[in-house]
C-alpha cells in the first residue's frame, strides 16, 4: 500500500532514512539535526489519506513492538507518531479542501 507510492518519489533511499533518523531525533531527542518542510513534501504526494497513515502507524508500532529498549519508550514514539500523522494529515486535508475537508473529517 505504501511501497508504491514513497517507491514512485524517493530515489535516493539511504539519504532518505539519514533525512528521517535526522528528522526523529530532532523530535524525540530535540537534537535540532534535522531542517525542512516534511509537511510540503507530504502535501506535494498525491493520493494519500487516512487509511495511509493509518498503515503507516500499523507499522511504526509493530517496528517498534521489535526494537524498542522498553514500553515506556515505545510508548513515546508512539504518541508522537500519532501526532505528527494527525498533522500531515490535517495538513493534506486542508491543502486539497480547505477548512470543508476538515469539518468533514471532525464530522466521520
Amino acid at each position: 500500500m505504501l511501497g508504491p507510492i514513497f517507491g514512485a518519489k524517493v530515489s535516493d533511499w539511504p539519504h532518505h532514512l539519514a533525512r528521517m533518523k535526522d528528522f526523529w531525533a530532532s523530535i524525540m531527542l530535540e537534537s535540532g539535526r534535522f531542517s525542512g518542510n516534511p509537511m510540503r513534501k507530504h502535501t506535494a504526494i498525491g493520493g494519500l489519506d487516512a487509511e495511509h497513515f493509518a498503515r503507516w502507524q500499523s507499522l511504526w508500532d509493530v517496528t517498534l513492538t521489535r526494537i524498542a529498549p522498553n514500553e515506556e519508550v515505545a510508548n513515546r514514539f508512539r504518541d508522537a507518531a500519532r501526532r505528527i500523522g494527525e498533522s500531515l494529515l490535517t495538513g493534506i486535508l486542508i491543502d486539497r479542501g480547505g477548512l470543508t475537508a476538515i469539518r468533514a473529517k471532525v464530522l466521520a
